[in-house]
């Protein structure tokens, strides 16, 4: 049936079931998805209209995405336009089921739309005339009428194709008459729908640029989803007051900002689900469909994980002359796996062609369950450094008798990439990675391997989802390697009944430059909650960690896959958060060569890690191994003076290693603190540098000890100290402690004045005892004093 168009107050005494109408918003409520529309337009014959027939319930809980989530801040007055289908319950009408919103403007004049209306209305007729006539056509006038009301809901471009397309289709027929009645031109309407309805499900978007519209859905998407797992959670599902009372489970129950607003200036402790915002600089902001609301921030409770803008929270407070006071935030809770699954059944919502979940075939559960499999999962593999290609080699000697179903190897594929040779460069590092690879047959026969792009891996735009690697790179290894997987970032693997998402990305070190509030301590752990509890890989502004709008999608952890893998340059890590195991497996060339080995059958991570069990020339060896507390077990081992003044200044239990390097030069070597000092032919210090280029996490004591050794080197070179400072630099912007920094700076100074003015040591001394030493102490008071050679 052709939608008519009407007022609110003409409705009620209309039969119409499809109706386009324009109203005022009086209301909206966005957890119910329904508008309340008030007419306060008169016409000739009525000056006045009665409440009870001048407001409307629409509801648009199935139209959510076609509302802008960043500007939609519906406010009472401004107009609107509904087309959609009348609910009726016997002779009342209940509310409209909108089929299409759109937004007016605050100044739209009813009266003139009216006219506006009239006038299209008149023009549809005579064009769909005119198109039938050119044809030698005529329309009986029921046939007419109904054609006309068809064609307001069509486009006005797309007005003369329908036409054409309708008129095809009747003259394929055999008609005995040239005028055309309603049912006739009913059928073929009929017809027609059909026909487009087939051709738009063959149409395939593969746009990766989306419009305006997209990146609204975006944010509507995510809010649904957490909305209504919040829902489902113990704590605000909605239960009656017996079971409240005999359970003594504390309940919440959420409110939108618009109730908040609505209450007035003043309002009871609440909690309300919404986005951080910054719609000012001096303040943030909470948004949710309903409005927007300023927070006070200053007596707030953090909850564990990670906040910044654009993530969704869940905020308690109250609401105090416009501005909402915080007095605890956290982040949405989460759900298991299996809680989440029990509400999709046996749905297939992973991607792929199966229309059954995985989760519910027992003949796959019991392949899981019997199979010896193993994943190996290595990031920051880079391929052109040579170290790191003989671990890879030691690597593939372990698994060569029982090789593991797949190894993942994530980037960055290249220590140090560069614009103009990274192809060729990337190509020469594969090519000696086949040459390596095709010495273990049994390996390129039988195991899979999975190549996924890392952040400074220049193939592509650094936008996510990430393109595979290029397909140059799929023509170097298919002719040694079976089963190859050049995989997108992030990739989704589905192996048995379980799900596993892989994501690079140095997503830790983002969350700590932009968090509101940095956590103090156990960064990994708040990582790990932060993705669970937002339901997605990045949930980062779009500024940081740019993403394609469109496909916002694949970085959805909704449901909670098995198994989580964010590979990030941080140290190696593992947890479990509600039946969802995330794993970190580290850098593989920085954090001296850690992996992550990962079980399906069992479900456990083994830590792994490659020994230097074949040093080069270039790696130190070790000679002599010294834990000491006392000052004279040091001249035993140690014989050049320049080596004891180091260790006596530096006794506060640092386990010390004496090592020869590859020209049996002595070096000495502080495990905790990470530090390498290096002695030249005549015993004298000229060079200072840090074990596997990384620092410990006392890095503020390497410090020191390089400004006090800096007088000692004969040979100074300001390079190696350079990248000290700038590493020691880095790791400030993560930690933003103040003291730090002060202390930093004190020591630049210091070291400045040491350099170009060779202070007395006893100056340096002094202050570094008292700063750093008793710190250090404390860590190996417990240590044994022992010597044994290695």
């Amino acid at each position: 049936m052709a939608a008519s168009w009407l007022r609110i107050n003409e409705l009620f005494s209309s039969n119409a079931d499809l109706v386009c109408i324009v109203g005022r918003t009086q209301s909206i409520n966005s957890i119910q998805g329904t508008i309340v529309l008030h007419d306060d337009a008169t016409d000739d014959d009525c000056n006045e209209i009665s409440p009870s027939s001048s407001t409307l319930h629409v509801s648009f809980a199935n139209l959510r995405r076609s509302f802008d989530f960043q500007s939609s801040n519906f406010q009472r007055g401004q107009y609107i336009q509904v087309y959609g289908k009348v609910v009726r319950q016997g002779a009342n009408i209940i509310r409209v089921e909108a089929q299409l919103i759109r937004q007016l403007d605050f100044d739209f004049d009813l009266n003139e739309y009216v006219k506006g209306l009239l006038l299209t209305h008149s023009t549809i007729k005579s064009n769909v005339l005119s198109a039938f006539r050119l044809r030698g056509l005529d329309l009986k006038f029921d046939a007419s009428q109904y054609l006309v009301e068809l064609a307001l809901t069509v486009p006005s471009a797309s007005l003369v194709s329908w036409l054409d397309q309708l008129i095809d289709l009747l003259t394929k027929r055999q008609l005995s008459s040239s005028i055309v009645d309603k049912t006739l031109v009913s059928n073929v309407v009929q017809e027609l729908r059909a026909q487009l309805s087939n051709d738009s499900q063959k149409e395939i978007d593969n746009d990766l640029f989306g419009n305006a519209r997209t990146r609204s859905e975006v944010f509507w998407e995510r809010y649904d989803l957490l909305l209504q797992r919040t829902l489902r959670h113990d704590v605000f599902s909605q239960v009656n007051l017996a079971s409240v009372s005999s359970n003594k489970v504390q309940k919440y129950q959420l409110k939108t900002i618009e109730h908040l607003l609505a209450s007035g200036s003043k309002s009871e402790k609440v909690v309300v689900l919404g986005m951080l915002s910054q719609l000012n600089e001096t303040k943030y902001d909470l948004q949710d469909p309903s409005g927007v609301i300023s927070l006070q921030l200053d007596h707030a409770t953090f909850h564990p994980g990670f906040y910044f803008e654009n993530c969704f929270v869940l905020v308690e407070g109250q609401l105090d002359d416009g501005i909402f006071n915080v007095s605890g935030i956290g982040l949405p809770p989460p759900e298991s796996i299996q809680n989440t699954r029990s509400y999709f059944g046996e749905i297939n919502i992973t991607g792929n062609t199966h229309d059954q979940s995985a989760k519910t075939k027992i003949r796959l559960k019991e392949i899981e369950e019997k199979s010896d499999d193993a994943f190996v999962f290595l990031s920051d593999v880079w391929l052109d450094d040579k170290k790191v290609m003989e671990r890879i080699e030691q690597l593939f000697d372990g698994f060569a008798e029982q090789p593991p179903f797949a190894f993942i190897f994530c980037g960055n594929f290249l220590s140090r990439p560069t614009a103009n040779l990274y192809i060729n460069d990337l190509s020469d590092a594969f090519k000696t990675f086949s040459k390596l690879v095709s010495k273990y047959p049994d390996i390129c026969e039988r195991s899979h391997f999975i190549f996924v792009p890392g952040p400074q891996d220049r193939h592509a735009p650094k936008i996510y989802p990430r393109a595979p690697l290029p397909s140059s790179i799929n023509d170097i290894l298919k002719k040694r390697i079976r089963h190859l997987h050049l995989a997108t970032n992030p990739v989704r693997i589905q192996y048995c009944t379980q799900e596993i998402v892989i994501f690079r990305e140095d997503l830790l070190q983002k969350l700590c430059r932009y968090c509101i509030k940095l956590p103090l301590d156990n960064l990994p752990m708040h990582l790990c909650h932060t993705l669970v509890t937002q339901a997605h890989l990045s949930p980062l502004p779009v500024y940081m960690t740019p993403i394609y709008w469109a496909y916002d999608h694949a970085l959805h952890l909704y449901p909670l896959p098995d198994l989580i893998v964010v590979c990030d340059k941080f140290k190696s890590i593992t947890d479990t958060i509600a039946d969802c195991t995330i794993i970190n497996p580290g850098s593989f060339a920085i954090n001296k060569y850690c992996f992550k080995v990962y079980l399906p059958a069992t479900r456990e991570v083994e830590d792994s890690q490659i020994a230097n069990i074949r040093p080069s020339l270039d790696v130190l060896v070790p000679l002599v191994m010294i834990e000491n507390n006392v000052t004279n077990d040091i001249s035993d081992n140690v014989s050049c003076e320049p080596q004891k003044d180091l260790l006596r200044h530096f006794e506060s239990g640092d386990v010390v290693i004496v090592r020869l390097d590859s020209q049996c030069l002595p070096a000495i070597v502080f495990n905790i603190t990470g530090l390498v000092m290096k002695f030249n032919i005549d015993q004298q210090l000229y060079h200072v540098c840090l074990l596997n280029n990384e620092f410990t996490e006392h890095w503020i004591d390497a410090i020191d000890m390089v400004i006090y050794s800096v007088p000692m080197i004969a040979e100074f070179e300001n390079e190696q100290v350079t990248l000290m400072w700038s590493k020691a630099n880095e790791l400030l912007e993560i930690r933003n402690d103040n003291d730090d920094k002060n202390r930093l700076e004190e020591f630049k100074r210091r070291f400045i004045e040491v350099k170009h003015q060779q202070a007395p040591l006893s100056t340096i001394n002094t202050s570094r005892k008292s700063s750093s030493s008793s710190r250090r102490r404390s860590h190996t008071s417990n240590q044994k004093v022992s010597s044994q050679v290695v």
